[in-house]
């Protein structure tokens, strides 16, 4: 059986104790269970594995997981808090993970993924807790970044952000830098506090040349109050194809850049192609930009062969709704249509 020390109330200590000593090694759990793994620390990079580089863990299953950082602590996940160069494979966890405000990079499976960091065929359903002002939070992992991919994975767990909060996935928080997710999904309810922003149901934000596809798609219910939106909150020079999101959107008061696809879409690589929404749009009182597929389609970004079919609402003084998108700036649109009620 695996063991480490323990630290009194801090719980297991995290295998590979300083940034300068990462595991680099391969650890398969064989499908075993790890159960009831407790951490809290006052230390940042949480996990069963604080850190990898160029590691390989498989076939590891981590059952009611109880995580917990400090106000400020980054990279906190179940299985590593900071994963570099590595791969996982077929592996899960359930229980929870939680941050304390003020940090970065909180993930139901792991906290910060890097350098071209490989996931496949592995899955968490941990309910993921932000704190106020937390940011970059996912229900599988909280930053996907640098060339790093996800492939065939998948996240059942609420995503919970606090006051302030921001960028929130249900299952990645931040998706960046030519990064990748194909064929995957989430299923839990993603609900940012009061002026919370990049809010999305399977992504918060989708950045810099990076790419969701191959059938990736969101189902829960997803509330936020600034770019909202059902499968991205804010999809930033990047491509969406053949992806959909099917649960409702809703924006608090006040916010604008909603969509029940998109809450936002700019930048001259932004493209959005043979994708949908079907979930009803809802905005908030003086809310604005609110639309079935995008909130706010700006600055040479493409919608092209996709369409929404869920009803638009926009709340008391909300201006600037539609049916296939709130409002539309130096873009294109092409091909695509919306069959969903609008009012406001």
């Amino acid at each position: 059986p695996l063991s480490a020390p323990a630290l009194g109330a801090k719980g297991f200590r995290p295998i590979s104790k300083v940034s300068s000593a990462p595991f680099t090694g391969k650890f398969d759990g064989a499908t075993f269970m790890i159960s009831n793994l407790y951490i809290r620390s006052d230390g940042t990079r949480l996990g069963l594995f604080r850190d990898t580089f160029k590691a390989e863990l498989s076939n590891i299953r981590l059952v009611n997981v109880d995580v917990k950082g400090v106000a400020g602590g980054s990279n906190i996940g179940s299985l590593v808090g900071y994963n570099r160069t590595s791969s996982i494979i077929n592996s899960s966890s359930t229980g929870t993970v939680t941050g304390g405000g003020d940090g970065s990079s909180i993930g139901g499976l792991v906290g910060y993924n890097i350098d071209s960091c490989i996931i496949t065929d592995s899955n968490s359903s941990v309910t993921v807790s932000g704190g106020d002002r937390d940011t970059v939070i996912g229900g599988l992992v909280g930053f996907n970044n640098t060339g790093s991919s996800i492939t065939g994975s998948y996240a059942t767990g609420t995503v919970t952000g606090g006051f302030g909060s921001m960028t929130l996935g249900g299952l990645v928080g931040d998706n960046e830098s030519i990064s990748t997710i194909s064929n995957s999904y989430s299923s839990g309810t993603v609900t940012g506090g009061d002026k919370s922003w990049n809010v999305g149901g399977l992504v918060g934000r989708n950045g810099t040349k990076s790419t969701i596809l191959n059938y990736s798609h969101s189902q829960g219910a997803v509330t936020g109050t600034n770019y909202v939106g059902g499968l991205v909150g804010y999809n930033f020079s990047s491509a969406i194809t053949s992806s959909y999101s099917t649960g409702p959107v809703t924006a608090r008061d006040l916010g604008y850049n909603v969509g029940g696809l998109v809450g936002c879409a700019e930048g001259q690589d932004s493209a959005i192609s043979t994708s949908y929404a079907s979930g009803k749009v809802t905005g908030g009182s003086t809310s604005h930009e609110i639309g079935g597929l995008v909130g706010y389609n700006n600055s040479n970004s493409l919608i092209a062969s996709s369409y929404s079919s869920g009803n638009v609402a926009g709340g008391s003084g909300s201006y600037e709704i539609g049916g296939l998108v709130g409002y539309s700036s130096s873009s294109a649109i092409t091909n695509s249509y919306s069959k969903g009620a609008v009012t406001g």
